[in-house]
């Protein structure tokens, strides 16, 4: 069973070219994201959007 933390996470989705291959190599049922983790990453999306509307909000 692999975990995996938050930095090889955003790793993943940045398209780490270490990391990519290595993820896509294993079988999903040996792949697992702790619950804090997923907590991390949905704040961390959730900032980013909220961040992201707020730069993109036109100015009066």
């Amino acid at each position: 069973m692999f975990a995996f933390d938050a930095n090889t996470i955003s790793y993943y989705f940045r398209s780490d070219p270490q990391v990519v291959p290595r993820m896509h190599a294993l079988p999903p049922a040996r792949m697992s994201v702790p619950g804090l983790v997923v907590h991390e990453l949905s704040h961390w999306a959730a900032l980013v959007t909220r961040n992201v509307a707020e730069f993109s909000a036109p100015t009066p």
